[in-house]
């Protein structure tokens, strides 16, 4: 991706987790090949909407809280956004601190369509609960390589123990693909690119990839991690701290198709060495 100044760089989107751990002096092997691809030219880290929603919308909201959170952006991001139009049909990197993006209209509007998105897509993921409830237990797809997995819940999905239990409610032979259709139709906007990423990790985080902890914060967990994916996937790296939540994310990326690449903490310092 090109930078403000039209400069080709892999433009690397870090989740809030990973700014807001640099910031405390977590990663520090990461911090560092950051430091260094970033002293080469290499790369650009510029920040999103959603990662200044997720560091301001916090139990903890008071004003030095949010100045101490923007400016930890701002550091690890080096005051870059990533700016999305409107439509969500094109993107582009602008040099802007994030108090300034904070006190955008654009911003508040993204709130809102962000807290308008929550529950639509929380729903979404209540249809691959139903799936999750017929056989796809967590953790039971972990070990597949990620080119296998939907084959393998596709080939899942026609075992006789599995399709005795859909097989009233659905007459037609049951896919990923179908089940992931029927979560669709429930989206705003089949053309915003942000809904269809956000959507598909749910999905594959119900059907148990990979899958957060079934507690009463799965639902706003997983809606937060889909967000932060759909956003990398505008870029060509996501680096997450969460390796459940990085290899959702990659497997997304490969269904999209997408080349964005997703890389947990240690993976990330591997290929930021490679490009070193």
């Amino acid at each position: 991706m090109v930078d403000h100044r039209g400069v080709e760089k892999y433009a690397i989107y870090l989740d809030w987790n990973i700014i807001d751990g640099l910031g405390k002096g977590r990663f520090p092997k990461l911090n560092e090949k950051l430091a260094v691809a970033k002293k080469a030219g290499l790369i650009l880290t510029p920040d999103s909407e959603f990662t200044m929603y997720e560091a301001c919308n916090t139990l903890r909201s008071d004003d030095i809280y949010l100045s101490q959170n923007l400016e930890r952006i701002a550091l690890f991001c080096d005051s870059l956004y990533l700016e999305i139009s409107e439509d969500k049909k094109s993107k582009v990197i602008r040099k802007k601190h994030p108090t300034e993006v904070y006190d955008m209209p654009r911003y508040k509007l993204f709130i809102a369509y962000t807290e308008q998105l929550a529950p639509i897509l929380q729903a979404i993921g209540t249809v691959g609960g139903k799936m999750a409830r017929m056989g796809f237990r967590p953790g039971l797809l972990n070990n597949v390589p990620k080119e296998e997995v939907i084959p393998t819940i596709n080939q899942m999905l026609q075992s006789p123990e599995i399709l005795s239990q859909y097989s009233e409610l659905f007459p037609d032979v049951v896919t990923f693909e179908f089940v992931l259709g029927l979560g669709f139709q429930n989206l705003p906007d089949l053309n915003d690119p942000i809904q269809i990423v956000s959507s598909i990790f749910f999905m594959i985080d119900w059907f148990g990839y990979h899958s957060e902890k079934n507690t009463s914060r799965k639902a706003n967990s997983t809606f937060r991690d889909g967000m932060h994916a759909a956003m990398g996937a505008q870029l060509d790296v996501l680096i997450s701290d969460d390796r459940r939540m990085a290899k959702k994310a990659a497997l997304t990326y490969h269904i999209l198709p997408c080349e964005t690449q997703a890389f947990g903490v240690d993976e990330a310092v591997q290929w930021l060495d490679s490009i070193n």
